[in-house]
């Protein structure tokens, strides 16, 4: 679930939220069933969340800074209508403050950093019960927060498998401050991870350690090539950090 505006009220989408449709397609190539809500496109009400999770065994939830109080409302929202549920949040907030994230609300696990590597690891681990070798995970147990392995992150790109780009194809994108500046079928993609710059202020030291990478042409043009059979015809090219 893709957290960015006010819950039960739907906003103008620019682009995909890249980073779970990432996880997506890690997690049907492992065999399971994965769904993408973006909560900007949508109304997020008691209703809509109990038909869209009746048959989940995990939410996913992304976390910007500024929509750590939407975030919450999501949790508490999902845990109305399904208690039981395992909800494990990730993004930029929950890399900076895993812990706090997971004291804030009612989580089960946060992860770090690029999530492809710790949600392959996660689905295999859920299983067996066997968290702690899930690397940059935090996670309950027994009453207390623990920590799995440390956070890893992927120095070949090109592994990754392309975003599920077919699980979003139901929200309209391309608007910058409610006007459509894009009149196409429209979605967007990554070329590269990581910054090659210096800046004194960034965080990114704490994490990936300016760890740049990117992909190769062939790689990317065969992405470009997947995204027109899916329907596509317009792309723009955005950072992902």
């Amino acid at each position: 679930m893709e957290v960015r505006s006010e819950i039960n009220k739907p906003t103008s989408t620019y682009a995909p939220p890249l980073g779970l449709l990432y996880i997506a397609s890690i997690v049907e190539k492992q065999g399971h069933e994965a769904f993408v809500i973006d909560a900007r496109g949508e109304k997020i009400d008691k209703e809509n969340v109990r038909k869209q999770i009746k048959s989940a065994d995990i939410i996913g939830i992304t976390i910007p800074s500024f929509s750590l109080n939407s975030a919450k409302k999501i949790v508490d929202l999902t845990r109305e209508v399904k208690k039981e549920i395992y909800i494990i949040a990730g993004g930029p907030h929950c890399t900076l403050f895993p812990e706090e994230t997971l004291n804030l609300m009612d989580l089960d696990a946060t992860i770090q950093g690029e999530g492809e590597l710790g949600i392959k690891a996660f689905a295999e681990a859920y299983k067996k019960k066997d968290l702690n070798s899930v690397p940059g995970l935090f996670y309950r147990e027994s009453g207390k927060i623990k920590k799995g392995r440390p956070l890893e992150t992927i120095d070949n790109l090109d592994e990754i498998p392309f975003p599920a780009h077919g699980l979003v194809k139901k929200y309209d994108y391309g608007y910058v401050s409610e006007f459509k500046i894009f009149n196409r079928k429209f979605t967007s993609m990554t070329t590269s991870r990581g910054c090659p710059y210096r800046c004194s202020f960034c965080n990114r030291d704490i994490f990936i350690k300016r760890n740049y990478r990117q992909r190769s042409a062939d790689n990317v043009l065969k992405e470009i090539e997947f995204i027109v059979d899916q329907g596509y015809d317009g792309i723009i090219i955005r950072p992902f950090a």
